[in-house]
């Protein structure tokens, strides 16, 4: 099948609208088009949909909707989302950096993965001391939730993330270099898990520390 013999088969307006998706005459004869009928519902005259539309010989492409998480494994992985970070010029564009990594962190065990291997912990705190200036407590707190130190969805039991904690909550040297109230809040967060009212959390904590 041809836009040709589509004009020809069906009418001269599904041919002319497949022609111009594709950037092609509608009297073009040489590009092989196989249609896949409507069988949900046929109408009449020109609301009829045709139905999809394959073109060449390369077959049919099906795209299934994945979530962000695992969609970014296709394009570079956690690398790209510390892209943004790196490339983040004010307050607004770094805490969107960040959330966006958090957000897929927590939700991807392979991405976590990815960040260990790769000392992705490191490389982040490496950026955020370069951008000091524009720490602030609601970056804190996205650090604290990805370290899995405060869960509104849970119980928080101990330290999940270790190495996010060891490379990003204690690198004193970064926090020092961020506003006092936030430096302020830091410590605050690390009294209140060293005073865990569990006997048991707070010693490991404390070890931790």
């Amino acid at each position: 099948m041809t836009l040709a013999k589509i004009r020809k088969v069906y009418s001269k307006v599904d041919n002319k609208s497949i022609a111009k998706q594709l950037g092609m005459t509608t009297h073009e004869n040489a590009t092989p088009i196989r249609v896949i009928h409507n069988s949900a519902g046929h109408l009449l005259g020109p609301a009829r949909s045709l139905g999809g539309v394959v073109i060449g010989y390369l077959g049919v492409r099906v795209f299934t909707p994945q979530p962000v998480s695992k969609v970014i494994q296709t394009v570079g992985g956690c690398n790209v989302l510390m892209g943004l970070i790196a490339m983040a010029r004010d307050v607004e564009s770094l805490y969107a950096g960040v959330k966006a990594l958090v957000c897929v962190l927590k939700s991807n065990p392979f991405s976590r993965s990815e960040m260990e291997q790769i000392t992705g912990y490191q490389v982040l705190a490496m950026l955020l001391r370069k951008k000091s200036s524009f720490l602030n407590s609601h970056i804190l707190h996205l650090i604290f939730t990805l370290v899995g130190t405060i869960d509104s969805t849970k119980e928080v039991c101990g330290i999940p993330n270790l190495p996010a904690f060891r490379d990003l909550l204690c690198d004193l040297e970064l926090w020092h270099q961020a506003p006092v109230e936030v430096e302020k809040s830091l410590f605050e967060h690390f009294f209140e898990l060293i005073s865990d009212s569990g006997i048991q959390r707070s010693s490991n904590n404390i070890k931790i520390l």
